[in-house]
């Protein structure tokens, strides 16, 4: 059965008979039926339209929805990849601490080395001017007595010869 619209029930013709009903209480009933159906009718074009509208704003958002999950997929997946990429850097930072650390041990111990062999060679080589220093000075000191010794054997002879003359 086919639906009747408001333009079907005011173009609705009856037949006469003879013991029909009074056309003015049938037209004024079809009148008050056209109006409230006419009514319902444009509300139901109207909630139809509404529905549409809201099934296009409901797809907008589920569409919206969709893309937020995936962008809170790719901000998710990207930050692990900035904490994955900070972790990488932070370890190769440190291992290059670690061997800047030792190229720098290593200088100052190598420095360390070289100042200790340099220290020794300052000692040994103190120690034997001091020797030398000594020696010298002893020898110095044995001519400066035998000298002494000369002179006095001079002296005496000396005064030996002016008592003899």
């Amino acid at each position: 059965m086919e639906r009747l619209t408001p333009i079907d029930i005011e173009n609705k013709k009856f037949k006469k008979s003879l013991i029909g009903l009074n056309k003015g209480n049938v037209e004024q009933f079809l009148n008050e039926i056209l109006d409230t159906y006419e009514e319902t009718y444009r509300e139901n074009i109207s909630l139809r339209d509404k529905i549409n509208n809201l099934q296009d704003v409901v797809a907008y958002y589920k569409g919206l929805e969709d893309t937020l999950k995936k962008t809170l997929l790719v901000a998710e997946q990207t930050g692990e990849e900035i904490v994955a990429t900070a972790k990488k850097k932070a370890e190769q930072i440190e291992n290059e601490a670690h061997v800047s650390a030792k190229t720098i041990v290593g200088q100052a111990e190598s420095e360390a080395r070289r100042i200790n062999i340099q220290k020794e060679q300052l000692i040994a080589s103190y120690d034997a001017t001091r020797a030398k220093m000594y020696q010298y000075l002893k020898t110095q000191m044995d001519l400066t007595m035998q000298e002494d010794d000369e002179m006095k054997i001079l002296s005496n002879l000396s005064s030996s010869d002016t008592k003899n003359d």
